[in-house]
């Protein structure tokens, strides 16, 4: 028979202090910690300025950054950014704790403001659509020199002409078109060889040269809105051509064609030359004269003899 030996008292009291601590330890709930703030936050006002532009609107964006785990946060902005928005390498870093942001009336754009620490950690991204406020307004363009005639007759001009013109665009922040483009026609246009005469087919139908052009403007010279002139070398005496211009906006509205306002016909009668100008009147009245009989009877040249002297 084995019988059982009682345990010591200290030694009982350790066993059950033992099992007292094991079964507390497994009843013991789990209550986690509370995480410390480890992203940056971000505040973001915005107010609308005084419209210091005649077609714009201008607002201003202003940002206060809590930091978080890293008190060393900068912060970028972005216009238009695309999807997903998120702080990457083709945002702008901004110090200065606010930006000016100046929009036409006409166009709606996006800004996006965001938060990054030297850790990484980045806020939530600051966005807010700045919506159209007034529709788009088409440019426009006129001819100021050579004047247009008054009828539907052709401006007379020397074969060396410079055109002038102005432009306005009432939406844009610089009331200026973006650019504005020209081309001289002559009857025979090579785009359409299938026009006799383009120049009075375009006279007649001056819609037809948008929808033949616009927008590309293929074969026209474009310039920038701080050029408002052309030089223009034309051909031989009485030839015809058609001078069009027109502008283009930064939403690639255009002006329409019209006559007395940017389609300007032109007809050589000077024809400017380094001796001089001879022009279509002139030339008419040589060819009448020669027609005349001379008023002086002929001359006949002689050579005087050698003689002696006296």
């Amino acid at each position: 028979m084995i019988l059982a030996r009682p345990l010591a008292a200290p030694a009982a009291a350790l066993f059950a202090a033992l099992a007292l601590a094991s079964c507390s330890k497994a009843a013991r709930p789990v209550v986690p910690v509370p995480a410390g703030p480890t992203r940056p936050a971000l505040a973001v006002a915005v107010s609308r300025l005084g419209d210091p532009y005649y077609g714009g609107v201008s607002y201003e964006v202003r940002w206060v950054v809590t930091p978080g785990g890293t008190p060393a946060v900068r912060v970028f902005w972005r216009l238009d950014p695309p999807a997903p928005v998120a702080v990457d390498s083709t945002w702008t870093r901004d110090g200065t704790g606010a930006h000016v942001f100046v929009f036409p009336w006409s166009e709606s754009h996006t800004v996006a403001v965001g938060a990054v620490d030297t850790s990484g950690a980045a806020s939530d991204v600051w966005t807010r659509v700045f919506p159209v406020l007034a529709a788009d307004v088409s440019p426009q363009v006129v001819i100021l020199h050579p004047a247009a005639p008054p009828d539907t007759s052709y401006a007379t001009v020397s074969s060396h002409v410079l055109v002038q013109w102005d432009g306005t665009d009432i939406d844009s922040p610089t009331t200026q078109p973006a650019r504005y483009v020209y081309r001289l026609f002559a009857p025979a246009n090579p785009d359409r060889p299938d026009i006799a005469d383009f120049v009075e087919f375009a006279r007649t139908h001056p819609e037809s040269l948008l929808a033949l052009y616009a927008p590309a403007w293929s074969g026209w010279t474009s310039v920038p809105f701080e050029s408002t002139s052309a030089s223009l070398a034309l051909g031989t005496l009485g030839s015809r051509y058609l001078f069009a211009l027109n502008c283009v906006d930064a939403e690639g509205a255009t002006d329409v064609f019209a006559a007395h306002r940017n389609l300007l016909p032109l007809r050589v009668v000077v024809v400017a030359g380094v001796r001089g100008a001879r022009s279509e009147r002139s030339a008419t009245w040589r060819l009448k004269r020669a027609a005349l009989p001379s008023a002086r009877p002929p001359v006949t040249a002689f050579r005087a003899r050698a003689g002696p002297h006296l």
